[in-house]
């Protein structure tokens, strides 16, 4: 009853069980799994029975950053396009740059590929499912548009043009107040 466990597998692919430790699980078939830890576990249980049964499958994670309503790490089953997942982060906000989303494939232990998607284009053109299909791990990153931090300069601008004027205008005054009492 102590070896009797339902474990899940890690995003790093590996499984924690009880005098086994750490062990690789993605890959592996499960006859393939249930014989590595047979091996390892012989080694405190004599003829060990191990059974392994499937209870779920969590499915594949995206993540999608910035300029999302939601951005999140999202997970999916089956197949998923970026049109779908924009729309599962909430879409994109007033200050996304919807021209230049980017899609970075890969992870630590490949070469990083980034594409840059112009999905104005992709909304106007229309797309089906199997259009930008994502994998596993990408990583979707909307960035802000130009125009909005553009807008927000000008008002911040604005502002300080406007508070100086008002010191010009008070400055002159208190020239304007010197020179007529003398």
């Amino acid at each position: 009853p102590d070896l009797t466990k339902s474990v899940s597998v890690g995003p790093d692919g590996k499984i924690s069980y009880p005098l086994v430790g750490r062990l690789q699980a993605s890959g592996l078939t499960i006859e393939q799994l249930e014989n590595e830890i047979r091996k390892r576990i012989s080694k405190f249980v004599k003829y060990p029975q191990v059974s392994i049964m499937m209870t779920g499958y969590a499915g594949n994670k995206v993540i999608i950053l910035g300029e999302v309503n939601t951005p999140a790490v999202y997970t999916f089953k089956g197949s998923l396009n970026l049109i779908e997942a924009i729309a599962m982060a909430g879409d994109f906000t007033g200050k996304a740059q919807q021209d230049s989303v980017i899609v970075v494939r890969g992870n630590l232990t490949e070469q990083l590929k980034a594409f840059k998607i112009n999905m104005t284009n992709v909304i106007k053109k229309g797309t089906s499912k199997t259009d930008i299909v994502l994998q596993p791990n990408d990583v979707i990153y909307v960035p802000r548009s130009l125009i909005h931090d553009v807008d927000k300069f000008l008002a911040n601008f604005s502002n300080i043009i406007s508070n100086g004027r008002k010191i010009l205008d008070l400055r002159k005054d208190i020239i304007n107040r010197i020179i007529m009492e003398r």
